[in-house]
């Protein structure tokens, strides 16, 4: 039974169908309305190319998975001095309240980015480490290792 999540799309002028994974998944029964459709539109288009969609991914995204709201009151009790920590936890409390009347897509990225703006160091943490793990023009490349069904095998074995 077709959803609102299955999807397929025809581009006539790429010639080229278009389908979700959702749609890929659920296609691959032949009893499905899925299944169906698709063949109908095969049969209307011939020349069409099949394609999955990739959804295209951000690799420099910043991800902080662990950086949740307990994690960030335990952070600013155990990072702040203690003069300023009830005043800091109270500020970021105040923060939450006030987001929760705006829409959920704008409530947690809002709270991070007060936090790390206050707290670089998280942001930051581990970037020396990956900069200095990063191979140099002066390393020395990997040695090549090779076939003894390649030519410079051949001329290895000979010279030895």
């Amino acid at each position: 039974m077709m959803n609102a999540k299955s999807r397929m799309r025809v581009f006539y002028a790429e010639g080229v169908i278009e389908m979700n994974t959702t749609f890929a998944k659920m296609m691959q029964n032949p009893l499905s309305d899925e299944y169906a459709l698709l063949q109908k539109i095969r049969m209307e288009n011939p020349t069409f190319s099949v394609r999955r969609r990739q959804i295209k991914s951000n690799p420099k995204k910043d991800t902080y998975k662990g950086l949740t709201y307990p994690y960030m009151e335990y952070y600013i009790s155990t990072h702040e001095p203690e003069d300023k920590v009830d005043a800091v936890l109270a500020h970021f409390e105040e923060l939450k309240l006030i987001s929760q009347c705006h829409g959920k897509r704008l409530r947690y990225p809002t709270i991070k980015k007060w936090f790390l703006a206050r707290y670089p160091e998280v942001a930051k943490f581990g970037m020396e480490l990956v900069a200095d793990e990063a191979p140099t023009a002066a390393q020395e490349p990997i040695p090549f290792a090779p076939n003894a069904a390649t030519p410079e095998a051949a001329e290895l074995k000979e010279s030895a």
